[in-house]
């Protein structure tokens, strides 16, 4: 039993015994208090005005489809992801990481240059849950100046590193004016292998609907700096390079425009 699920069972007991076992003051201390400090800080509230909005999907009736990539600039993958999109005349959104942003400022002029759509991935693709707040806030804001200072252009969109956020999160990206974009589908289930580009085709030309936003990658998060990649990953992402052509002509054939985000969100259906 893992140690959640065993705080969980005794937590109703209130911490004291169970099954004639007396918890130690260690064992107390963790279900009163199960959140480390740094957590704690991360989502203690304060007084904010302001909003952001979070986007799952978009309400509205078009055939279009928001595609969106995470976690580059990288070589490897986002100059052959440009080409496919140019092929297929399909505009998206790309997730950037501020630090690789900076190393390969000419792949993110070039992302711009080709018409689509920048978005605030942080600087360092490090997961809310393991930041205090000054970090969280630090994180968005350094990348966001990365990326709008060389792009010439307001960065409209924050996407959380593995989709995680905290409070702060939520009043950062209040105070910079983003709005929090997931996803309506990725590349499939768990269970689909990480080189089953058959998969990953089935899968997304299944979950095409009017308003989707689609999460895709040209990179493989800190791997792609910290000279550590994942092979696992890096297979994901060869799949989902390999099974995107297929995708965007099924998408096509189907009578769906690929959008960017932004101009998704304009073709909302107003109340």
């Amino acid at each position: 039993m893992d140690r959640r699920r065993f705080l969980r069972r005794f937590a109703g007991a209130g911490a004291t015994t169970a099954a004639g076992v007396v918890l130690g003051s260690a064992v107390t201390q963790a279900v009163a208090n199960p959140y480390p400090p740094h957590l704690l800080d991360s989502v203690a509230p304060r007084s904010q005005r302001g909003k952001t909005s979070v986007y799952w999907s978009v309400d509205t009736t078009d055939r279009a489809i928001a595609l969106t990539f995470d976690d580059g600039p990288t070589t490897r993958y986002t100059p052959a992801v440009l080409d496919i999109l140019v092929e297929f005349e399909a505009r998206a959104t790309f997730f950037m990481i501020g630090v690789l942003a900076q190393r390969h400022p000419d792949l993110l002029a070039r992302v711009v240059a080709a018409g689509h759509e920048i978005g605030n991935h942080s600087h360092e693709h490090i997961s809310a849950l393991r930041l205090d707040r000054a970090a969280v806030v630090d994180n968005i804001a350094r990348a966001q100046s990365v990326l709008e200072q060389p792009a010439g252009t307001t960065v409209r969109w924050y996407r959380p590193p593995r989709g995680e956020i905290t409070t702060a999160t939520l009043i950062a990206c209040g105070d910079l004016g983003l709005d929090i974009a997931f996803w309506t589908a990725q590349r499939g289930p768990r269970a689909l292998a990480d080189d089953d580009v058959a998969g990953v085709e089935q899968h997304l030309l299944s979950a095409a609907e009017p308003g989707a936003i689609v999460d895709l990658h040209d990179g493989i998060g800190t791997g792609s700096y910290d000279g550590k990649p994942n092979e696992s990953l890096t297979l994901r992402r060869d799949t989902e390079l390999a099974a995107l052509p297929r995708i965007l002509a099924g998408w096509r054939d189907a009578g769906f425009e690929i959008v960017t985000l932004s101009e998704l969100v304009a073709r909302q259906r107003s109340e």
